[in-house]
């Protein structure tokens, strides 16, 4: 069923009640790849023995896809060659793959600039940049397994810029494009998940599932994905509990904001209450203050970092985690000496909250000011811009951080306004306070 109108997303429903333990979807032996079967071409195996922790699971995953893309589109080619015998039973598995996707990665400058003052835009030259050198370090590696397999001449001396326009004129007809890279970076950021396996130490591991990230990034997961025990080839889609036609089928409870998935799979949801709507911001200590080993033990002992990014939501009260650490952030050597280890959470004095929800709200306000569009603007541009069009989701985009945002300066001014009664003279540095054995501290 089409999620709503514009979202350029579908949600997957049964057709009839599911009892638990009943598999909704049998993907068969070449549905799915994953990290073992990466292994198996020779010249992605040849580069594991190169890649550093970080580059593993997710860079074999993609080199494999560039090679089975580049084998499907020229059967008879110089690529179907690097294959190994049987893995033409990826033909459908590739068949049902974008040849192309909508994320800002493959905007064009014009429709970028509809996302100019967002974390988005931020998020996308980010992105950009980590792939561009994640891609310029294996291209060299990627010529070595070549050339260590006789597909390449090997390329000697000159400056940089000469030698790697030898490297990519030496590779010939196997050099990696990036387009070919950044389209395997693109199935894999919006359609890779863990499977269970039989081979793997870990009992799972990495891959790729086509189709199936139409129901990866919903809340309330209500199935499973699991090997058939008898075959131990095929992979099924098992739910957990009794399904009716009403329910939607979802087997991740991760949750992505609008901005993720934009990201990751160019597409947003559009709801009325805002449930996807987010804006991140981050806290760090100073690490040159003379308090920060004491500051950074507090937030350790909540489970916090001393430099950590929140999220604000267009609803409800303001992270208690993101209000803690903003009131350790602001706490003073005085109201360090005399209330260190009263207060794991609650107000620690006037002052330091007039201080915390102050500079909350103008962090807020600067990201606003940030944004090149008022938010009637935004609401006019959904209206008149074509459902799923970059201006459509750039204006999703807008609003809810706009609105994630004004939220939270009006959570924050409701404080202030409570501390200016309770505090209308501000003659001392920190207000006396007492403190009521088995109750909060009163201020």
């Amino acid at each position: 069923r089409e999620y709503n109108e514009g979202s350029g997303r579908c949600r997957l429903f049964p057709t009839r009640a599911v009892g638990a333990g009943q598999p909704l979807c049998v993907v068969g032996a070449g549905g799915w790849l994953g990290v073992s079967d990466a292994d198996a071409i020779e010249v992605v195996a040849r580069m594991g023995d190169e890649l550093p922790d970080g580059f593993y699971d997710q860079h074999r995953l993609m080199l494999a896809l560039v090679v089975l893309r580049r084998a499907r589109a020229d059967p008879a080619g110089p690529w179907a060659a690097l294959l190994p015998q049987g893995f033409g039973r990826f033909d459908p598995f590739l068949d049902l793959l974008p040849s192309t996707f909508n994320t800002p990665l493959y905007w064009t400058k014009e429709e970028l600039k509809e996302l100019r003052g967002t974390q988005a835009m931020a998020a996308t030259k980010d992105q950009r940049e980590e792939l561009k050198g994640d891609y310029a370090f294996l291209v060299p590696i990627w010529n070595t397994a070549l050339e260590a397999m006789g597909l390449k001449e090997p390329v000697e001396g000159g400056d940089a810029a000469a030698a790697a326009a030898e490297e990519e004129e030496a590779a010939g007809v196997y050099a990696l494009e990036y387009n070919d890279f950044l389209w395997a970076y693109s199935v894999w950021s919006s359609r890779s998940t863990m499977c269970p396996s039989d081979t793997a130490q870990e009992g799972e591991e990495a891959c790729v599932l086509p189709l199936l990230e139409l129901a990866r990034y919903f809340p309330e997961r209500n199935c499973k994905l699991e090997v058939d025990g008898d075959t131990a080839t095929t992979l099924e889609l098992v739910p957990t509990t009794g399904l009716s036609p009403a329910d939607e089928i979802t087997f991740s409870d991760v949750w992505l904001s609008n901005t993720d998935m934009l990201l990751f799979e160019g597409t947003v949801v559009v709801t009325n209450d805002g449930s996807y709507d987010s804006y991140d911001v981050g806290i760090a200590l100073k690490r040159d203050e003379q308090m920060y080993p004491w500051k950074r033990d507090l937030l350790e002992k909540r489970g916090l970092l001393p430099n950590q990014n929140y999220q604000l939501r267009p609803f409800g009260e303001i992270d208690r985690d993101l209000v803690f650490a903003l009131r350790v952030y602001h706490i003073t050597i005085y109201e360090a000496d005399e209330l260190a280890g009263l207060f794991e959470d609650g107000p620690v004095s006037l002052q330091n909250d007039d201080s915390a929800f102050s500079n909350l709200v103008n962090l807020c306000k600067r990201s606003l000011k940030k944004h090149k569009t008022t938010m009637q603007e935004d609401l006019d541009a959904l209206e008149t811009a074509e459902p799923g069009s970059a201006k459509y989701m750039a204006s999703v985009i807008k609003l809810g951080e706009k609105r994630a945002l004004s939220h939270t300066i009006a959570a924050c001014q409701r404080r202030l306004t409570s501390i200016e009664s309770q505090w209308p003279e501000r003659e001392m540095d920190v207000p006396k306070w007492v403190r009521v054995d088995g109750e909060e501290p009163i201020l």
